[in-house]
């Protein structure tokens, strides 16, 4: 199973970190990949929603099930569709003036086909993702 983990420290609280990350509506607005995601059922903890993605020139289509504690945690996750397990855990721990992000992706293919693609994959992803809310931090929250 591929799995990646990367932590930043971004000078930006938890709390707000926390609401980039949780509203995947607005994704579409500033991923470095196409992503689109409708949120089909949220409470106050959890949130369900379908999701399309890329990867290389294969679309994907997925529900997960997101559970959440603000603004300490995320935990997303899809069982079905492409994937027989695919998981993002965010974590916020504050730090100073700003906060540590954390975020675990782990991924294993539903079929045989797209598992040679996944590992080269979830570590870009990875990457990108981190690097797609850091930017969006700082457009949303740095004043000019």
């Amino acid at each position: 199973m591929p799995v990646c983990t990367l932590q930043r420290h971004v000078p930006f609280s938890a709390e707000q970190m926390f609401d980039l990350v949780i509203d995947v509506e607005r994704y579409r607005e500033f991923m470095p990949f196409e992503f689109d995601a409708h949120v089909i059922e949220r409470s106050t903890d959890s949130l369900l929603s379908s999701q399309a993605l890329r990867i290389g020139p294969v679309p994907l289509k997925f529900n997960t099930s997101a559970s959440f504690h603000r603004p300490d945690w995320i935990r997303v996750i899809s069982t079905g569709g492409p994937f027989k397990y695919f998981l993002i855990a965010w974590s916020f721990t504050s730090q100073g003036q700003g906060c540590d992000i954390r975020a675990r992706v782990e991924c294993t293919a539903g079929s045989s086909l797209l598992a040679p693609l996944l590992t080269p994959w979830v570590e870009a992803f990875t990457r990108d993702l981190i690097s797609a809310f850091e930017k969006r931090a700082a457009e949303t929250y740095t004043r000019n």
